[in-house]
């Protein structure tokens, strides 16, 4: 089965069967209350498609890191923020294997790469162009997100 999320603005439509209604008696979002492996048992052999902004791209990088790791990412550098990637460290460069004049979009372009297990594709172009692909065979998940401003 395909779900498929797109985003615009502050709103997002899902087709979702597993997206219930939040119980307005729990104090966290219905992501939250599910344990790591839960979440991933409710994604094996789907396909999930989001669309949208540089937002959903956050939301689809958080995701796939959930999948890989089964935690959210750490904060430095901050894989939902490239800019973080603007100014890192000598060490970090060297780390990712890139000069000072490939930091920013290349460096972090780089560590998703690294950090997804070579699990995650980019058809990406620092323009308009941003199609990304993520497979994880062992666990049957497959998460895509494509590019779309509102114009």
């Amino acid at each position: 089965m395909t779900i498929l999320m797109y985003m615009s603005l502050t709103r997002v439509d899902s087709a979702s069967s597993f997206n219930k209604r939040r119980d307005p008696h729990l104090a966290h979002n219905e992501f939250d209350v599910y344990a790591p492996g839960a979440v991933v048992d409710v994604l094996k052999g789907q396909h999930l498609v989001m669309v949208g902004d540089s937002l959903m791209r956050y939301q689809y990088i958080n995701l796939i890191y959930f999948i890989e790791k089964k935690k959210f990412p750490e904060m430095a550098p901050n894989i939902c923020r490239e800019h973080d990637y603007n100014k890192l460290s000598p060490d970090w460069l060297h780390a990712l294997g890139v000069t000072q004049k490939e930091s920013g979009w290349p460096a972090y372009y780089m560590d998703l790469s690294r950090i997804f297990n070579g699990n995650e594709k980019c058809d990406c172009y620092r323009s308009l162009t941003e199609n990304r692909f993520y497979y994880n065979a062992k666990l049957d998940i497959r998460v895509s997100f494509f590019l779309k401003y509102n114009r």
